[in-house]
């Protein structure tokens, strides 16, 4: 269920429709998908899901289970799931992975039941496509998109949700997990950035999720990401905020949007959580944790550094907005190394290019240019 091509433009407009057309479109005929988590048992969740579109009716009921395999389901418990609504659906009922019977505009409305005691958090939240929790209602072009981001159940008391409306993010923690504030205010302060810097994103974070004594199949000091859900198993050496902050970047550089080599999407995603937080605090992290990290953060460092030298102007983050646009209206993009620094002198003024590929290097760009004989 890949996006659609021309999705940044229905998804702008769904901003502006989807509050005044949610009570309509919830009654009107349309798909409805029910993902149910029933109960806990043998060592796996209980879970049905229920299709019903455009004459197809789907019902399946099958187990969800932690595994070390996969990185989101490493994160399967009793008392918290984070995990991808597309993985649930690829566990328990492969079928609706296939495209349904309907067109893009298709209201898809959703609904995610858990039991008594738990509470439903999911990237479709705070986008106003229903209440926090849902149901939630949007185009099945839309809908397609988030239903391969991230669905959070958490046992009450167990684990705090704390819904911030001034920020716009859901925080579900520890009820003792020390961190929790500064990992959200960091998933903050990269969204704020990336907006500047490289647009909207339909993926952008609208949950974090902190856990401290759940999910053993997960390191200490790590997370991982499905774009709009954020998560952080607490301990190690890592200070949460930065696990927050590089896996927040995932929204953008990630996420079904962009792909590719490590060291072009992983150092992107450094960088970014370096402008965020600061240069000397993330590069003593990843000093810390891995040096490849490092590596990869100064080198689309100094790619940045060459396009403000070069052109006077952040050459480095217009490319990276013109290939996350390109995304949005025609699917997921690659990067690489090479692809960033030509896309940089695409979309730089034509006066400094010549200077830009002095500084880069033949190797990325593929050419060569002397400024001294450059018209």
């Amino acid at each position: 269920m890949a996006p659609a091509p021309g999705l940044a433009l229905l998804f702008l407009a769904l901003l502006h429709l989807a509050p005044l057309a949610y009570p309509l479109i919830l009654a009107a005929p349309a798909c409805r998908l029910t993902l149910e988590f029933s109960a806990w048992a043998d060592g796996g969740w209980l879970v049905g899901a229920e299709l019903e579109c455009g004459g197809l009716a789907v019902s399946c009921r099958g187990p969800l289970e932690p595994s070390a395999l996969v990185l989101q389901a490493k994160t399967i418990s009793e008392a918290l799931v984070v995990t991808s609504i597309h993985y649930v659906l690829a566990r328990v009922c492969p079928r609706l992975l296939a495209p349904w019977p309907a067109d893009p505009w298709t209201p898809v409305v959703l609904e995610i039941r858990a039991p008594p005691g738990y509470v439903v958090r999911t990237g479709l939240d705070w986008r106003g496509l229903g209440p926090l929790g849902g149901p939630y209602v949007a185009p099945y072009a839309v809908m397609a998109l988030y239903l391969a981001d991230g669905v959070v159940v958490a046992r009450a008391g167990r684990y705090v949700v704390a819904d911030d409306a001034g920020l716009r993010l859901s925080l579900v923690h520890d009820a003792e997990a020390a961190g929790a504030a500064r990992a959200a205010e960091a998933v903050a302060r990269v969204r704020s950035v990336a907006l500047e810097l490289l647009g909207p994103s339909p993926r952008a974070p609208s949950v974090v999720v902190v856990s401290a004594g759940d999910h053993p199949l997960m390191l200490p000091g790590t997370g991982h990401s499905t774009g709009a859900v954020v998560y952080v198993k607490l301990g190690g050496v890592t200070p949460p905020e930065l696990v927050a902050a590089h896996e927040a970047a995932h929204a953008w550089l990630g996420s079904g949007l962009v792909y590719g080599e490590p060291a072009a999407v992983e150092g992107a995603a450094m960088l970014l959580a370096s402008l965020a937080l600061g240069a000397d605090v993330v590069r003593r992290w990843a000093r810390a944790l891995d040096p490849y990290y490092l590596s990869w953060a100064e080198v689309h460092e100094r790619m940045r550094e060459a396009g403000l030298l070069a052109c006077g102007v952040d050459v480095y983050s217009r490319a990276l907005r013109g290939l996350i646009a390109r995304a949005l209206e025609g699917g997921p993009v690659e990067l690489t190394l090479a692809g960033l620094a030509r896309a940089m002198v695409a979309a730089a003024p034509e006066g400094c290019r010549c200077e830009l590929v002095r500084l880069l290097g033949w190797v990325l760009t593929g050419e060569r240019c002397d400024p001294r004989r450059a018209p």
